[in-house]
């Protein structure tokens, strides 16, 4: 009985007789036999868990009306979980070392970890399973510096495996509790960060451990829908992750592919929107405990809506440049974007700084590495938003107030950013390079006229994308040396293996080149040019 009001009363064992199943209906006469000790709020769950875990969930997550099930699962269904053995011998022993993070000392106990097999004590022992294949989990990360050692990554993938397989056994045994499925998805999750980490390690297949973490995440949230950390951890890994593998691998850019694309990014941001509403349903005390994933949910999904929309900026500015009538334009999705991003950027920032005053770069800089996301990165990400809405109001509207108020919160939160950067690494508090802060800032400077201030920015860049903005301000600043400083950068970004902006930097050679009249160096580099900097071409008159 589905309805509420007969939640706390049992359900009933039936006789069943004249039963009727075909393609066109299905029905049968019962006569009710008696009623069992299982309420019906009981059965209810573990259905929807069963229909959960097997996908029989429609569109709007009912489960089915009717259900045909084999034994096991109908068992499953009728017993619910069966009670495990909690306590072992070991079980405290267990603890002891967990409560110390000794992992080694909780693998010692059971070397060789391979003998935990069937007919072994803990074999049935789901709580300590659990425990050991944490510790197997911790064993498992590589140590920093270590990633190119082959023992040592050898050492670490057995350990990885015997986490997995811990994890596996605990779900074989309640296959209804999420927290089994939750861990192996993370332990999944863990493996795509270390393939994907700067120098990090290589013996892995990105793909199989990105699709391996998406199918026990969903797992998992079938099982516990609200899950805040399981919902942002899908998102980031489905928006960071497999979104970058689909768009960079070789494939066929057609209507089935573009399908697959759209429906693989909305279920990212569906999991990032789930972890973020779910922590906003929380009462005040239990927010605190999720607190980190909010502010990372709303920085990942701020990040990924700001890095959608293509603006032209570039295209616009060597127009400007060459003096074409070459007109770039802006679509609404583009401008829905950013609206996006300026939402959940703004969210994250709120959350995390509680009213700190963005002019206190002293201030600022001593919660670099105190807040979830450090203020560098978000005053940074937020500038870029404001420029973005400053460039598309000063080019496609004449609301002379509102592109000057985008403006200086552009400007206000991009030199906040930069400020922390250039004090945190005189400080060598910042390790990291902040060359890309330096880039929009001149990039912003560019757009407002403001050339020089641009090319001191630049003047030492040695990244192959941040020469092409730098030489885009020596060609708009029009000096004499103009076109030799400019190309005395970009040879150098052009023969950048590494430089993932090279079309660019083709193309601005084959303007200057052009308007030098050096035939015979422009149609020498023409001929090595490809369709990536094709596109250029006509906002810089080149032909």
């Amino acid at each position: 009985m589905m309805a509420k009001k007969y939640s706390d009363k049992g359900v009933y064992l039936l006789e069943i007789d004249n039963l009727v199943a075909n393609e066109k209906e299905f029905y049968f006469n019962f006569n009710i036999q008696e009623t069992m000790d299982q309420t019906n709020e009981q059965i209810r769950k573990n259905l929807y868990r069963v229909a959960a875990l097997n996908d029989w969930l429609d569109n709007n997550k009912y489960i089915p009306n009717a259900y045909i099930l084999d034994k096991p699962t109908f068992d499953l269904v009728r017993k619910g979980q069966p009670n495990r053995k909690k306590q072992s011998s070991y079980t405290s022993l267990i603890q002891e070392y967990k409560a110390r993070k000794d992992w080694n000392g909780i693998i010692e106990l059971f070397e060789p970890i391979k003998s935990i097999k069937e007919g072994h004590e803990l074999w049935s022992n789901v709580n300590d399973l659990y425990e050991i294949g944490f510790a197997c989990s911790k064993l498992g990360e590589p140590q920093n510096g270590r990633t190119r050692e082959n023992t040592h990554l050898k050492e670490v993938a057995k350990y990885r495996n015997y986490s997995i397989r811990m994890y596996e056994r605990c779900i074989e045994l309640e296959p209804l509790d999420f927290r089994y499925l939750s861990a192996l998805a993370y332990r999944y999750y863990l493996n795509v960060m270390e393939l994907f980490k700067q120098r990090g390690r290589t013996d892995g297949n990105k793909d199989d451990e990105i699709e391996n973490a998406i199918v026990y995440f969903e797992k998992a949230i079938s099982l516990n829908r609200k899950s805040i950390k399981d919902n942002y951890r899908l998102g980031k890994l489905i928006l960071e992750y497999k979104i970058k593998q689909m768009k960079y691998k070789s494939h066929t850019w057609n209507r089935e592919f573009f399908q697959e694309f759209e429906q693989v990014e909305r279920r990212g941001i569906e999991a990032i929107c789930e972890a973020i509403t779910s922590f906003n349903d929380l009462v005040e005390d239990k927010q605190k405990n999720y607190k980190n994933e909010y502010i990372k949910s709303c920085y990942c999904l701020g990040c990924y809506y700001l890095q959608k929309p293509d603006l032209h900026i570039n295209e616009y500015l060597m127009a400007k440049i060459s003096g074409t009538n070459y007109k770039t334009s802006i679509a609404s999705k583009d401008i829905e974007d950013i609206a996006n991003s300026k939402k959940y950027l703004e969210m994250c920032f709120i959350a995390e700084s509680e009213n700190e005053d963005i002019e206190d770069i002293d201030n600022l800089l001593k919660q670099q590495n105190r807040w979830v996301i450090s203020p560098m990165d978000i005053l940074y990400k937020l500038g870029v938003v404001y420029m973005y809405m400053y460039y598309i109001k000063g080019i496609y509207s004449k609301d002379i107030e509102t592109t000057k108020s985008y403006k200086s919160n552009a400007l206000k939160l991009i030199d906040a950013s930069y400020q922390i950067a250039i004090l945190g690494r005189k400080r060598k508090l910042i390790k990291r390079s902040t060359w890309f802060i330096s880039d929009k800032y001149a990039l912003l400077h560019i757009m407002d006229e403001n050339y020089s201030d641009a090319i001191n920015l630049l003047r030492n860049a040695k990244d192959g994308y941040i020469m092409n903005t730098l030489s885009i301000a020596y060609l708009l600043e029009g000096s004499a040396e103009a076109l030799s400083k400019s190309l005395e950068k970009l040879k150098v970004a052009s023969d950048n293996k590494h430089n993932l902006a090279k079309p660019l930097s083709i193309a601005l050679m084959l303007y200057i080149y052009k308007l030098q009249g050096n035939e015979e160096k422009y149609y020498e580099l023409l001929k090595l040019t490809d369709k990536s900097s094709h596109k250029y071409f006509e906002c810089l008159g080149v032909n």
